[in-house]
């Protein structure tokens, strides 16, 4: 039963990454003049993420994900490579309930 837990929590991160990086399409440029991402369509996916991801704090995940949206931009490989970052940290939130 587990290992089903665990695919569906990689989905569920593969998901919320792919609605990240649009919304790190969509509001980029108010990302790169320095608005504060609380304020923007990008906190909900990142509080998501954190939720998913307990030993990373919401401002170490954007930062993160941020510079490697940089680099991967709207390329699909931004959702492959931000998954694999982030997949050392998964499943910390299943194991503390």
């Amino acid at each position: 039963m587990r290992g089903s837990t665990m695919r569906e929590s990689v989905t569920d991160v593969r998901i919320i990454l792919e609605c990240l990086q649009e919304a790190y399409q969509m509001e980029g440029d108010m990302v790169r003049s320095g608005k504060n991402i609380h304020a923007t369509m990008i906190y909900p996916f990142v509080r998501m993420l954190q939720e998913k991801c307990r030993d990373l704090t919401e401002e170490q995940i954007h930062k993160t994900l941020w510079k490697e949206y940089e680099i991967s931009g709207a390329d699909r490989m931004f959702v492959e490579r931000a998954s694999k970052i982030l997949e050392p940290y998964e499943g910390e939130s299943e194991d503390e309930k």
